[in-house]
Parts: structure tokens; sequence; C-alpha cells
């Protein structure tokens, strides 16, 4: 809340205390009626509708629901010697008559708080200046995002955006402190100054004050064949004279001089006619350049840098030759950070994460936030032989875990890897193999060993193949004894993956199948 905002409240609460004021500083909302301002010398009053008039000699005028135009106005009356004082605070009135208007042979103040638009009819200018003394158009507050103490003034046709209305001049107009104003003309009238076919001048921008100005275009109007020219952006309308003995030679509103002596961190831009302000470049900038006040026709946008974590940014503004107006610099910010992605970290045996980086440095946050439902399910491909491979059984291979840093482990069958049933197999008492003779005549296989203790040992496959060689009778043969079996008993004996062991041992003699199983009396 502004200071004067706070000392109305409290001055207003005083009244109601019964302390003796005979002023005081009140709001008066133009939703509920039009204000009429006077100032005497005798004080100040103010006429809110139809209500009495009241002593106030700083009233505050505001609108509620301001985003829907009104049509009541503003009135400002100051008697020769006086000075009236109207703030406007956030204003928006769209009228046929003149918006605000002032009159008397005093002075006027009006000072900007919020936001304020204002658009009068025909022949009236946007804030027409009819009193013969200064107009003073200023904000004394700080400028902020909610309160820019701001001001945007259209004329109707014929009539200035602040200055004259139609035939009338528009004259001893000051824009000062922090107001930004924004002034258009309707056609034919200046954006500050006269109103078609009236001069303007002694217009007067100091301080910190930031002026927008722009002419009305130029008309013809067919039922007369007469043209009515564009007004200048400060100065005289359309067909009008910059002085009140100098006649215009053309119909387009010659440019008046401003007093500028007094600008600081302020600007002036004026615009050609009909040009969109918001966007165009001006066709003239006079601003307080390193060498003073300068005016200069060399002028581009500069438009509005964001900045980053690593680079300063700037607002939009002007480029004047070497000067830049309006550019103030934005200091660096903190990272911005885009979305989170994956950092492809999951295992099998936990959740991954998921980071993010500033987008215009690429540095990490340094918090990173679970990606839930990313854990890995074991892969195995690269399967190794075990080579356990057996006569009975093919063997097994195992593969490790894909995954880094996983060690879990699958082993599975090595299918076709079981060892091939060796024919037989002869043994010394240490179960160590043995030399041996062996003679294959008339379907006998005999296999002598010069031992005394042997083994003969083999499996049913062999047998198996033995018989399918044309083999039906086996005789062992070692030092001092001689076995004899037919193949036939011993296939009859034995079933899938059995295996048989012939011992002699000295003269002893033993026959078992692996199951333990004496089959001693197949022999012959």
């Amino acid at each position: 809340m502004k200071l004067r905002r706070l000392l109305s409240c409290m001055m207003a609460l005083l009244l109601v205390c019964s302390l003796p004021l005979t002023a005081f500083a009140a709001e008066y909302d133009l939703a509920q009626g039009s204000v009429t301002v006077n100032a005497t010398e005798t004080g100040q009053t103010v006429t809110h509708g139809t209500n009495e008039a009241v002593a106030d000699d700083a009233p505050v005028i505001t609108q509620s629901n301001n985003e829907t135009p009104t049509t009541n106005t503003v009135t400002i009356h100051a008697e020769a010697g006086t000075t009236a004082n109207v703030t406007l605070d956030g204003v928006n009135i769209v009228t046929g008559g003149a918006a605000i208007q002032t009159s008397g042979d005093g002075n006027v103040t009006i000072e900007l708080d919020g936001t304020n638009t204002v658009q009068s009819g025909d022949m009236r200018a946007g804030v027409e200046k009819n009193n013969g003394g200064n107009l003073i158009i200023t904000n004394t507050d700080e400028v902020t995002t909610d309160d820019p103490g701001s001001l945007s003034a259209t004329g109707g046709r014929y009539g200035a955006g602040i200055g004259g209305g139609n035939g009338k001049d528009g004259s001893n107009i000051t824009i000062s402190g922090s107001a930004e104003v924004t002034a258009t003309g309707g056609v034919s009238g200046a954006g500050i100054g006269g109103g078609w076919g009236r001069y303007g001048s002694d217009l007067t921008v100091s301080g910190d004050a930031q002026v927008k100005a722009q002419g009305g275009v130029s008309y013809f109007d067919s039922r007369y064949t007469t043209s009515h020219g564009a007004g200048a952006a400060i100065g005289n309308g359309g067909g009008g004279a910059l002085t009140s003995s100098d006649v215009s030679s053309t119909l387009t509103g010659k440019e008046a001089n401003v007093t500028v002596d007094a600008l600081e961190e302020g600007w002036i831009a004026k615009y050609a006619p009909g040009a969109d302000m918001d966007s165009a470049t001006p066709n003239s900038m006079t601003y307080k350049g390193e060498t003073g006040v300068t005016t200069s026709e060399n002028v581009t946008l500069v438009p509005e840098k964001a900045p980053t974590c690593i680079e300063e940014g700037h607002t939009a503004g002007f480029q004047c030759g070497n000067d830049q107006v309006s550019v103030e610099t934005l200091q660096t910010v903190d990272h911005s950070y885009g979305d989170y992605t994956s950092d492809n970290n999951a295992t099998c045996t936990s959740d991954g994460t998921k980071s993010r980086a500033c987008i215009w440095c690429q540095e990490s946050d340094p918090v990173t936030i679970p990606d839930p439902g990313t854990m890995l399910r074991h892969s195995f491909t690269n399967y190794i032989s075990n080579n356990d491979a057996t006569y009975e059984k093919d063997g097994t291979k195992t593969a490790k875990c894909d995954h880094p840093g996983c060690d879990a482990t699958d082993t599975i069958t090595d299918p076709g890897t079981r060892l091939p049933a060796p024919l037989y197999h002869v043994v010394g008492k240490d179960g160590k193999s043995v030399s041996c003779e062996t003679e294959r005549k008339d379907g006998v296989l005999t296999i002598t060993v010069e031992e005394d203790s042997a083994s003969l040992t083999g499996y049913l496959g062999g047998i198996q193949a033995l018989s399918a060689q044309g083999i039906d009778t086996i005789v062992f043969v070692t030092n001092g004894v001689t076995s004899t079996f037919a193949l036939a008993d011993l296939l009859a004996a034995m079933t899938a993956g059995d295996s048989y062991t012939l011992t002699h041992d000295g003269e002893s003699v033993t026959f078992t199948l692996a199951t333990g199983t004496d089959i001693s009396s197949i022999l012959k």
C-alpha cells in the first residue's frame, strides 16, 4: 500500500475519532459516479456522483471492477493562483466526452498510481487540458510490477491524446517523476499537444519519466474535399501551427521542441501515426546519454533477454547509436532444471535412479530420485560347460548374469555331452589301468592279463556294442584263473546305465553289477 493511501486511511480514522480536521484524503470509486475536483483560494473540494461536495486536499480516484471500462469521468477545476491535486489509481474510462478534463486559470497535478487507461470521444482529448496554468502528470513513488504508475491516454477524432480537443491548443504540460505515459492522438490530433488545426508547445519531461507519443493519422473528408493531416507525436495537430503566429504550410502536424534539461533516467519515444507502439520502432528517441540529453533517429529495438545461471540478461529497450535506453541488466538466476531422465543404473537387485540437468549449463542436479519399476531381470546368455559329463548322463553348463555387478548364476543341462561308453576296461588291484592282450576269434573275445589280480569292468553300452560287432562270448584270463560268460546272459541281467565288474584275486573270482547284485551264476 502506498504511503499516501496509508495516510488517507489514518486521516479518515482521525475524523471518525472527531479530531479537528478541515480536509482529508479519501478514495472515490469512479464506478459509483463521476468525480469533480474544485480548487479555490479557500481549499479544495470533491463532488462524487450526486453527493454533496466535501473538503479533500488529496483525493484518490479509484475504480472497482476496472477490467470493464466506465463512462463516468473526472473533471478538475483550478482557479487562478491555486493548484488542484488528484491521484488516479487504476481507472479505466471509455466515454463519448472527455475522459479527464481540466479547466480554470490555475495549475493541475495528477499523481499516477497503478495502471490507468482513458479514451475520449470525437473532438475531445484523452486528457483534455483547458486550464490556463500548468498540467503536471507525475509519479512520485517507486515503480513496481504491481504499481507501475502509468497512464495511457487516447484522444477521439481531432483530439490529442493529452492536450487540446478539436481546435484547441495543448501547451504547458509537464511529465515528471517516474510516470509512464503513452499518448495517442485521434485522427489529426497530436499525441501530446494540440487538437486538429492547433498547436502544442512548452512540453517538459524530467526525472525518470517515460513517454511514448504518437499523433493521429490523416483524414480526408469527402463532403468538403478537405484533408486533415496527421498530427505530430508531440506538437501541433494536423494543419496546425507551432505558435499562434506560425501557420504550417502543410497539413501534417509539426513537432514541437520539448524541454528535457532535467531528464535523468527517463526518455521520450516518438512514433509514426498509426504505428503499433508495443512493437514498432520509434522514429526518434530523446534520452540522457553519456554526452548529455540526446535525440537520435538511429533507433532499433532491443529484445528482452532472459538471464540464465551463466549469463546476465536484460529488459527490452532501445538501441540509439552506441547507447542503450531503458535496457536494465537482469542478474543471473539459479539453475533451471529440465525433466528427469533415467540414469540407466538399475540392477538385478534394486531399482535405478533418475536425474536432471540444468537446461542452460547442463550441470546435474545433485539430488537424484528413485526410478521405480526399473529393476532388471537376470539375463543368462554366455553358458560355459562344467565338463562334468559321465557315461551315464549329459554334463551341465553354467552362465553368469550378463548385468554388471550381478553375481547370480544359472546352471542347466548341457545336452549331447554324455561320454560314449567304453567297450570294456581292465584295472589292477589298485584300480589303475593295466595292460592286456586281446584276441577275437569265432565270436569269442579273449582278454589276457599277466597279473595275479585284475578286474574287467564295463557298461551296458559297451556290451551292446560288442554284441553288435559279432562277439557273443568273453573270456577273461589272469595268472591261474579263467572266467567265461555269454554276452546274452550279461545283457539279460543288466538295465540301462548299469555296469559290471568281473574280479580275479588270485584264485578267487567275483562277478557283480554296480547295484551289488551277484551274477557269478552266468559264468561258465
